[in-house]
C-alpha cells in the first residue's frame, strides 16, 4: 500500500511503478526509497522511506528489515549518494551481502535522483544469481 503521508517524496504513481518493477523481476533485486538530502554527510545518513524486495531476494536473502534511518557503516555506498552530483545515475558494485546460506554474494547498486526522493536498487550478481 502506498504512503500517503504529507511529506512523503513520491506521488502514489511513482511508487506504484517503482514497487512492481522490483516485486516482479525474476532476480533477487531489493529496492529502497531515500530522502534526497542527507540526514547527515559524515558518515552519510540518510532517511529511508519504503523498501521493496523481489520474491527472489526473499527466497535467498530473507526478508529486509532496515531502519528508518540508514548509515554508511552498514551500507558503503550511502557516502557516494550524499554527494551532490553522484546521486543522480550512481552504479557501483563491489557491495555485498550475506545469503540464508551463509554465502556471501557480490551486489551492483545504482540510483536515480530526482527533486522529491533518491531511489536505490540492489541487484546480485553473483556467478549463480
Amino acid at each position: 500500500m502506498a504512503k500517503t503521508a504529507k511529506n512523503y517524496p513520491w506521488k502514489p504513481e511513482e511508487c506504484r511503478i517503482f514497487r512492481r518493477w522490483i516485486e516482479t523481476q525474476d532476480h533477487p533485486l531489493f529496492g529502497l526509497v531515500l530522502h534526497p538530502l542527507p540526514i547527515s554527510r559524515n558518515p552519510a545518513r540518510f532517511r529511508r522511506y519504503e523498501q521493496i524486495e523481489s520474491v527472489a531476494w526473499r527466497k535467498r536473502f530473507g526478508r529486509g528489515r532496515l531502519p528508518r534511518r540508514i548509515a554508511e557503516d552498514q551500507f558503503p555506498f550511502l557516502n557516494e549518494l550524499a554527494s551532490p552530483f553522484n546521486g543522480d545515475g550512481l552504479d557501483l558494485d563491489g557491495f555485498n551481502w550475506v545469503a540464508l546460506d551463509g554465502e556471501k554474494h557480490g551486489l551492483r547498486v545504482q540510483s536515480l535522483a530526482t527533486p522529491y526522493r533518491t531511489s536505490c536498487s540492489w541487484r546480485c550478481h553473483s556467478a549463480n544469481g
